[in-house]
């Protein structure tokens, strides 16, 4: 149990703070006006964990730039504009009038799948934080046990999308492998993006 306690840190308890709230506003909007953010929140994960080493790569290629630096450029523009779009989304669904009194069993409901909702956006932004080039905040993760659980359920939310959607197998344990791989912030140029393409497909 003191093993437990010692490695809390700040992680943890940015990561509690986020989970209780969310989970206390999906309480009080019931489940309505949570399906639509919820699916919009999957479809970002997807979106994000296919495509930013694709875009950080062009980068690489062609001006050398360090491979650390231009993934978490990547991973962090992305989020930031999906979020900005979840956001907007979710003001204006919530905003959408109240036809019914929200019932008990539809307050559970609701937390259940708010508890959803907070392990996606959690794990989205936990996976911001590993790919940082600061090795203090990626060490934190890594050494936090609420971080690897909802970056591992994230992972594993991605593969289990992209293998029942896509043509090749993802495995979120490599996934994990290679985010916490340590951080190379040397130039990358002449690699080539058809190279770097079968690389990335089969990596997973």
């Amino acid at each position: 149990m003191s093993e437990i306690f010692n490695r809390i840190n700040w992680v943890d308890l940015v990561a509690l703070i986020l989970l209780l709230r969310i989970i206390y506003i999906s309480s009080r909007i019931g489940v309505g006006k949570q399906i639509l953010p919820l699916g919009l929140l999957a479809i970002i994960l997807v979106i994000i964990l296919h495509n930013y080493e694709n875009i950080a790569w062009i980068f690489i290629d062609r001006y050398a730039f360090s491979k650390t630096i231009c993934f978490f450029s990547s991973y962090a523009f992305m989020l930031t504009v999906f979020f900005v779009i979840y956001h907007v989304v979710s003001k204006l669904v919530g905003a959408l009038p109240d036809t019914i009194p929200m019932a008990p069993l539809e307050r559970i409901v609701g937390v259940a799948i708010g508890l959803v909702r907070a392990i996606l956006i959690i794990g989205l932004i936990l996976i911001g934080f590993l790919l940082l080039p600061v090795e203090s905040v990626s060490n934190s993760v890594k050494n936090s046990y609420s971080g690897q659980f909802f970056i591992s359920v994230d992972l594993s939310i991605f593969s289990s999308i992209s293998n029942a959607f896509g043509k090749g197998k993802v495995h979120a344990d490599r996934m994990l492998g290679t985010l916490t791989a340590p951080k190379d912030y040397s130039g990358n140029a002449g690699e080539g993006l058809k190279a770097r393409s079968r690389f990335f497909k089969e990596k997973y």
